[in-house]
């Protein structure tokens, strides 16, 4: 029984020592226990330990059977458990037995819960093994847990122990077996161009490799050869033959016209212009006799000199040619002739002269050419000794004309001697050919031209208004008037293109009548004076700041090639960037209406029509502050001037806040709500239209 047993046991014998029992009454006199009778008492009352299974062990201190951890085992009835040996483990509890290790790993330990594989370059070809064991030279292990090494490749080698790897032959060097531990070396005559190889190659003909531990044969140089594989060295080229190119197989024997008398040469040399041979492998060249000569090297013979050339000589390279400006007509001439007045030759070795053509002339003799006449001149006659400007009105564009080309209609040229006539420009037209200037529309200021080149007075767009007082002729206005009703009070106004407002001097802005295109009205006034003017803004131009001429209203119905609109006049009521425009075929095409100055770079009359930029204004103190948005209500109140359909349309607000005036009953030019606090409203600095304004950019 062990100790922890006694000390449990101990407070059970101090209980059974106070009983009669278990004291020897007889020995009282002692006043001692019997203590081996008192154990063996205790002893006798105590149950036998449980049977444990195998896996378990009996703990006496809790007097149960407890599981063996991880790492151990037991046999059945076991008091403790016993540690797994080197090369077993056990990851689980309660087992009666270890695990040997499998192949490819290891234990080296007591009481292992795991095995460990082997490193790479190590392996371990049974189970239960303590160790791995290293690859020997020639083989390889790449991965964890191997259970043997793998050979070499061909073309691979390890001088190593314990290799995770076989490392490739270098180039110039190969392994033609399994299981290598040293690459050799490429013999003479061979190569191994890459890593790895098994087998080295024979150097190809016209190669050769001269040493040991090549990784690329050489080409045979020029004027040498290698006619079988694997050479060591090339072979130089005979006398008589050449080789022109590296890696030459065989050598080429000299052609008729070229000689060699030298061996390893890379070409033949060529005979000389002015000699020849008709010979494979000829030494020396043979001279050309007179009248005769050849022009190139390597010749196989010479040729008789051509009608327009000469030579006296032996020997010739060539024949000498006529000069540009003179002839010859027969062969194995000796002089040549120039050529006549109003005739050239314009190229060496001419046989006969060329006259000179119309359009050009030379009064000079033995000439190589005829001088064209320059753009903008001509001659109409052969021989002509000098050329022609071209009158105002006419042109010539490019150099030797015989006769000048009249301007076409919608151009022009004001001088003589030119070459090529300017196009009409916007605000002008011709409608006749050769025109040596253009014809201004009626009003420069309020008429133009919707594309330049305009060929007819009815390209002309612009206002007019013809007026009569008192029956008298009638009188016709293009801008803004002052008609003088001197004394007279009835005046009938026409308006003959576009729409115009009659405008009292005293209320201009306020006391006014439009009258429409083609309307004609008879008035009564008690005025003397009235004022005219067209509305050119959004008739004649549109005002691209404002959706890109979105409200423009002209009667304008043909598109900018003068092709009449399909349906109506040209609008842009979806405010697309070409501006107004019509369909033309069903294809949408530009009116060419011009973009106005007016009302977009300064303000007109009251400036209802502004729809310039400007979205500052200067206050007290010489502050400039930002104007309000016409769309915000803050920090200013506005509910009368938002930006609704009619306001929008009529007075140009919107989601901005540039300068408008929706107000001309009390204000007369542009303004805005201010962004400051302290300043409701002001008016805006914009520059007002005068006469320094176009009313739109031609």
């Amino acid at each position: 029984m062990s100790a922890v047993h006694l000390l449990c046991l101990l407070p059970l014998l101090l209980s059974l020592s106070q009983t009669n029992s278990i004291i020897d009454r007889d020995t009282a006199d002692n006043s001692q226990l019997n203590w081996g009778n008192l154990l063996d008492a205790v002893l006798d009352t105590l149950p036998d330990p449980p049977a444990c299974d195998a896996g378990t062990f009996y703990n006496a201190t809790s007097t149960q059977c407890e599981d063996c951890p991880g790492g151990t085992y037991s046999a059945a009835n076991a008091s403790s458990c016993t540690p797994c040996d080197p090369g077993s483990f056990n990851p689980d509890t309660k087992q009666a037995a270890c695990q040997p290790c499998p192949a490819g790993s290891y234990s080296n330990n007591n009481g292992s819960l795991s095995c460990m594989d082997c490193a790479p370059g190590s392996f371990a070809k049974r189970n239960g093994s303590t160790e791995c064991t290293l690859c020997r030279a020639g083989s390889y292990a790449a991965v964890n847990g191997s259970i043997s090494c793998k050979l070499c490749n061909k073309g691979t080698v390890t001088n190593k122990t314990g290799s995770v790897e076989c490392d490739k032959c270098t180039p110039g060097h190969y392994s033609n077996k399994r299981g290598g531990v040293e690459c050799a070396e490429c013999s003479a005559g061979s190569f191994a161009a890459k890593q790895g190889a098994a087998t080295c190659k024979p150097c190809s003909p016209g190669h050769f490799a001269a040493a040991n531990a090549s990784v690329s044969c050489e080409k045979c140089a020029p004027g040498h050869y290698a006619n079988t594989s694997g050479s060591v060295m090339c072979d130089a080229c005979a006398a008589g033959s050449y080789a022109d190119q590296a890696a030459s197989l065989t050598c080429t024997p000299c052609a008729p016209g070229t000689s060699q008398p030298n061996v390893g040469s890379v070409s033949c040399t060529a005979c000389p212009a002015g000699q020849y041979t008709p010979d494979n492998g000829s030494v020396v060249c043979d001279m050309c006799s007179p009248g005769t000569f050849s022009p190139t090297n390597g010749s196989v013979a010479c040729t008789s000199c051509q009608p327009g050339y000469f030579t006296p000589n032996n020997g010739s390279v060539v024949c000498d040619a006529c000069s540009p400006g003179n002839h010859a007509t027969e062969s194995g001439s000796v002089s040549c002739s120039p050529c006549s007045a109003g005739s050239f030759s314009s190229q060496p070795a001419a046989v006969n002269c060329t006259m000179c053509a119309a359009g050009s002339a030379q009064a000079d003799t033995g000439a190589v050419e005829c001088t064209a006449c320059s753009p903008g001149s001509h001659a109409g006659d052969a021989g002509a000794v000098s050329c022609d400007k071209c009158d105002p009105g006419s042109y010539t564009s490019s150099a030797g004309s015989a006769e000048c080309t009249m301007c076409p209609a919608g151009s022009s040229q004001s001088k003589p001697g030119q070459v090529a006539c300017e196009v009409c420009e916007k605000g002008s037209y011709q409608d006749q050919t050769g025109a040596s200037s253009c014809t201004q529309c009626r009003d420069s200021r309020t008429y133009t031209t919707y594309t330049t080149g305009a060929t007819s007075k009815q390209d002309c767009v612009g206002p007019l208004l013809s007026y009569i007082i008192n029956k008298e002729d009638p009188v016709e206005v293009t801008d803004t008037s002052n008609i003088t009703l001197a004394g007279y009070k009835s005046v009938l106004v026409n308006s003959v293109s576009g729409d115009w407002a009659l405008r009292l001097p005293e209320s201009p802005y306020t006391e006014y009548h439009i009258v429409k295109q083609g309307d004609a009205v008879l008035y009564t006034l008690s005025e003397d004076h009235l004022i005219a003017q067209p509305l050119i803004p959004n008739y004649f131009c549109y005002k691209d700041s404002e959706f890109h001429g979105r409200y423009f209203a002209g009667y304008q119905s043909h598109d900018i090639q003068g092709w009449r609109c399909d349906d109506g006049f040209c609008r842009n009521l979806k405010g697309d960037p070409m501006g107004p425009h019509c369909e033309v075929g069903g294809v949408k095409s530009p009116c060419g209406i011009p973009k106005c100055v007016w009302d977009v770079e300064c303000s007109a009359g009251d400036g209802t029509g502004y729809r310039g930029g400007v979205n500052t204004v200067t206050i007290s103190g010489g502050s400039t502050v930002s104007c309000q948005g016409w769309n915000k209500d803050f920090p200013h109140l506005h509910p009368e001037y938002h930006p609704t359909q009619h306001n929008r349309a009529m007075y140009g607000l919107g989601d901005h806040n540039q300068c408008r005036n929706p107000d001309p009953g009390n204000i007369g030019s542009p303004w805005c709500y201010t962004s400051s606090y302290w300043v409701r409203w002001a008016l805006c600095d914009v520059k007002m239209c005068d006469d320094s304004f176009p009313y739109f950019e031609h």
